[in-house]
């Protein structure tokens, strides 16, 4: 058997690895770009860092694994390595989504356990870039809502500043934006950190919201 003959499986290997890297890249780089423009937040940004730091690992070992190697097709032992990042992000994105229940966005940032007499909890994570900035909207008893006044220590800003175009009405499409709102807030200047809370007239429905900067 001449030299050429067995330099073969090893060019063969090289140049399917090389193949293997660089589709992994364009997906990851399409897939990175995609997320990033729909969630810009550093969730979705630890999320594609995850994936890569985990998926090229996997998909490296999984593409020189001789068991796999035996089981598939030289375009499978390519491409089913190549997938390893889509599906970590899938992941990440499950984990996300479970993780942004309004119900836990309630006890993360709100309070913990729930007040009893809070019902109706709506919320979303609207951060962008590296700020957060949560909301969570819900109906709650008057004697509730006096609990998490006084677990955020907030005062009422009677600022003539304060206008009803303020409060996130958009968010929550539900919310009857005709009424008399009161905003109890605080504030820590020097970590950028602003907590908001509207409420109806009657305290009988709530807009909390979170800003950290």
């Amino acid at each position: 058997m001449s030299n050429m003959d067995n330099k073969e499986p090893l060019i063969k290997t090289v140049l399917s690895f090389i193949l293997f890297l660089i589709l992994f890249v364009i997906v990851a780089y399409f897939l990175s770009d995609a997320i990033a423009r729909v969630a810009p937040n550093t969730n979705s940004l630890f999320g594609i860092l995850c994936s890569f730091i985990l998926g090229l690992p996997i998909g490296i070992y999984l593409f020189f694994n001789s068991k796999f190697i035996k089981a598939t097709k030289l375009y499978q032992r390519i491409l089913f390595p190549v997938l390893i990042f889509p599906l970590c992000i899938l992941l990440s994105l499950g984990w996300n989504l479970y993780q942004q229940r309004p119900e836990n966005l309630f006890k993360i940032f709100v309070m913990d356990p729930i007040p009893s007499g809070v019902s109706n909890i709506q919320g979303i994570d609207i951060s962008g870039g590296f700020d957060l900035e949560i909301l969570v909207a819900f109906d709650a008893t008057p004697e509730a809502i006096e609990i998490i006044i006084k677990e955020h220590e907030l005062k009422i800003n009677e600022s003539p500043y304060n206008i009803k175009s303020d409060i996130p009405f958009e968010y929550f499409p539900e919310i009857n934006s005709e009424q008399d709102w009161t905003l109890y807030q605080k504030a820590e200047l020097e970590k950028v950190n602003w907590w908001s809370l509207w409420v109806n007239a009657d305290k009988t429905t709530a807009i909390f919201q979170l800003i950290d900067g």
